[in-house]
């Protein structure tokens, strides 16, 4: 990298500013031609060209790779934003911003963004260029994984390539019917929870506990539950509970030492209420009997 450069923390502050805005329109115009590359994708599964579609789709793949990965950096160089008081009162590199520092660094040779240079070359100034070096090939391992994995165009799986295939015609409504080569996979991938009985059934004998409660089928399975049951409820206890509940329904029988007062209170129990007492019937005629007359003169009698 030839000589040390000097350290400015000012100069650092604008570049990190400046390049989260280059990302921010770096980002903006991937979208846009992976947006078109889209509905050219749809336009070629309409016509049947779904060779043409699959190497298309590797462009797709990689630039929305591309943009994930930018978005990343563009927080990393926030994070440092925020703390540049913090990055130049310290000699070396903090450890919580080795990861963030390491990035940028490494992602400054392999993006589109201009400022990236001049922050590779600050860290440079700040922290040696024996340290940059390192971050530049990934020596220690700091590098974010998904920057490292998805900054750099790479050759999609052929699953990647299908499932972004079947979303893309999903999204633009194009009844895409795959070859032959790819029908299979499509019914183990696409429709996973679509088993038939026998499936359905492997799977749930498979499973070390069930969820789902067992149908018995077996007499020796039938008796052992009926014992359990017998074991759990005894017949006395039930019976006893029973007995107990009944009774509680039943009124006490009051037992009187006369005959005649039990057989009057008998009596007195199934004359009507007082409301439609037949002595207060008004078309009773003058000096007729009614049975609470013959009562109360036989209570009479007994006092």
């Amino acid at each position: 990298m030839g000589n040390k450069p000097s350290y400015n923390a000012d100069k650092l502050k604008t570049s990190l500013q400046m390049a989260v805005i280059r990302i921010g329109l770096i980002k903006n115009k991937r979208m846009a031609a992976n947006y078109n590359l889209k509905d050219e994708i749809a336009t070629l599964l309409r016509n049947g060209q779904e060779e043409m579609a699959m190497i298309k789709v590797e462009g797709f793949i990689n630039t929305e790779n591309y943009i994930s990965a930018l978005e990343i950096v563009s927080m990393f160089c926030i994070q440092c934003n925020e703390r540049i008081r913090q990055i130049s009162e310290s000699k070396t590199c903090p450890a919580e911003l080795r990861s963030a520092i390491d990035t940028l660094i490494w992602s400054a040779s392999r993006s589109e963004c201009e400022e990236m240079i001049k922050i590779r070359k600050q860290f440079a100034g700040k922290y040696g260029i024996e340290y940059c070096e390192k971050a530049n090939i990934d020596a220690d391992g700091m590098v974010n994984h998904a920057v490292l994995n998805k900054l750099v165009s790479s050759i999609p799986s052929e699953n990647e390539k299908m499932m972004k295939i079947i979303e893309i015609a999903s999204e633009k409504r194009v009844d895409f019917v795959p070859g032959s080569e790819v029908k299979k996979y499509m019914q183990t991938i696409v429709n996973p929870m679509k088993f038939n009985q026998q499936n359905l059934g492997n799977f749930e004998a498979s499973c070390p506990t069930r969820m789902t409660t067992r149908v018995v089928e077996s007499e020796e399975e039938k008796n052992a539950a009926s014992n359990l049951r017998q074991d759990l409820y005894p017949k006395d206890t039930v019976d006893k509970k029973a007995e107990d509940a009944s009774g509680e329904n039943e009124k006490p029988k009051i037992q009187y030492p006369d005959p005649d007062i039990e057989d009057l209170h008998e009596e007195e129990t199934k004359t009507p209420s007082p409301t439609n007492s037949p002595k207060d019937d008004p078309k009773m005629q003058p000096g007729q009997r009614n049975e609470l007359d013959d009562i109360e003169e036989r209570f009479n009698k007994l006092k």
